[in-house]
């Protein structure tokens, strides 16, 4: 989830022979990934992952380094990862590129293959949500309203779009890679936006659980 340098970074207040025991751990963690059930990988997952950012060129991904560090330490709170409760979070950052499939351009990783056919209309739509958010809560942030001219939206439809934002990162991830149920097209996820902030209860509404 995250190289050696930021997990020993993460835990340099630890004596080493801690912090070796944590590398150790990530490295199994990360050797068992793909045999773990899908239920445990979106445990761990949303225990860890705070935020999703989508952008043109990259994604960013913030890490919670406290939950991270109680994972590797069997899943236990313990002191040790109550000491880290004033690190930063951890920021990872996924170069993506456009590519042209079809007719379609898709937001890929490097060196991955096309997989299901995605909805383009549908993976616009979350990357401007992501894009509003980004706007109004960047390093100039702009009012919702200024974000609605600028957007040439209303400001009633830019509130909407932007809940899309506050999706699960796993429920993104499959709308961007065409992974959802057919019926759950644009229209049909613009029609009520007003989602559960509970990850689970999202899934559940979106029939993506």
């Amino acid at each position: 989830m995250c190289d050696v340098g930021m997990l020993q970074d993460l835990a340099r207040d630890r004596p080493a022979p801690e912090q070796h025991a944590l590398v150790l751990a990530a490295k199994r963690l990360a050797a068992q990934w793909p045999d773990l059930s899908q239920l445990r990988q979106r445990q761990i997952l949303q225990a860890v992952i705070t935020r999703i950012d989508v952008h043109a060129e990259q994604i960013e991904i913030a890490v919670d380094g406290v939950s991270l560090l109680r994972w590797l330490i069997a899943g236990t709170r313990s002191e040790a990862a109550e000491s880290t409760a004033t690190k930063p979070m951890l920021s990872l950052v996924v170069p993506v590129g456009l590519k042209r499939v079809g007719l379609e351009m898709r937001l890929m990783l490097p060196g991955q293959t096309a997989g299901p056919d995605p909805d383009a209309i549908l993976g616009r739509l979350i990357a401007r949500a992501h894009r509003i958010r980004e706007r109004l809560t960047g390093d100039t942030p702009l009012s919702i309203d200024e974000v609605a001219r600028a957007e040439g939206l209303t400001r009633s439809y830019t509130t909407r779009l932007l809940r899309l934002s506050y999706l699960a990162p796993d429920i993104t991830a499959r709308l961007i890679a065409g992974e959802h149920p057919t019926e759950l097209n644009a229209a049909r996820l613009m029609q009520d936006t007003c989602l559960p902030l509970d990850w689970a209860e999202q899934r559940a509404a979106l029939a993506m659980s």
